[in-house]
């Protein structure tokens, strides 16, 4: 028993004697690397056009997921799919502005035909005969043509968005700018064409009008000559 308590008590103060060592750290696992966030606005063309793929990609595979479940699903939105359904249903309201138009015109004329038809005891062709008639209609349709086209034109611009009507804005801009330095360059050429003109010199006249006016005194005399009747 004492030797086992000796045995101890030399055991314990070798314990105590010996260095505490600092207890080791568990080493945490690095995080799978993380893509760096951005805003949508601040990427570029590349970018956006990356995540949209990865997006794509990713409702691709919920769907197929959820389709697999049995789960009905609706096909998947992309910006560019968006973009190309505006641009269509800009076209196609173009080409609708465009009909209103043709029907506008076709109607105008129509009833200017029957209008001359009814006045006219429908003599059609002795109406348009008359100067006065002919103008007076044209005017009318002209005028009612413009009224059509310019509220046509209006309802367009009403359904346009902030973006297109800027971006019409900047179009007509440019053409405006085209058209005044086309203006300016035909002036200078118009300036240009006048400092030729009054630089030539006057035509000398032709040697047979020049014999023809050499002659004319001898005739005169002769005329001249000859006894009154």
């Amino acid at each position: 028993m004492d030797s086992e308590s000796a045995g101890s008590d030399r055991t314990r103060r070798i314990c105590n004697n010996r260095p505490t060592l600092p207890k080791r750290r568990r080493k945490r696992r690095r995080r799978a690397g993380r893509r760096h966030w951005k805003p949508y606005f601040k990427l570029s063309a590349e970018e956006r056009r990356k995540l949209e793929l990865r997006e794509e990609r990713r409702a691709e595979r919920s769907r197929a997921i959820r389709f697999a479940h049995g789960i009905p699903v609706a096909p998947y939105n992309t910006t560019q799919f968006l973009l190309n359904d505006r641009q269509q249903r800009d076209e196609q309201q173009l080409q609708d502005v465009d009909a209103i138009v043709d029907t506008i015109r076709s109607r105008a004329v129509a009833e200017s035909a029957e209008g001359h038809m009814l006045e006219n005891g429908n003599d059609l062709l002795t109406t348009t005969d008359s100067p006065t008639t002919s103008d007076g209609d044209l005017n009318k349709m002209e005028k009612d043509f413009e009224n059509e086209y310019e509220l046509a034109h209006a309802e367009r611009l009403e359904s346009m968005s902030k973006a297109e009507l800027i971006n019409e804005y900047i179009n007509m801009e440019k053409n405006v700018d085209y058209l005044h330095r086309l203006v300016s360059k035909l002036r200078q050429n118009i300036v240009i064409l006048e400092q030729r003109c009054a630089a030539v010199p006057v035509e000398r006249l032709s040697p047979a009008r020049e014999n023809a006016e050499s002659d004319a005194p001898s005739i005169s005399s002769m005329a001249s000559g000859q006894p009154g009747g």
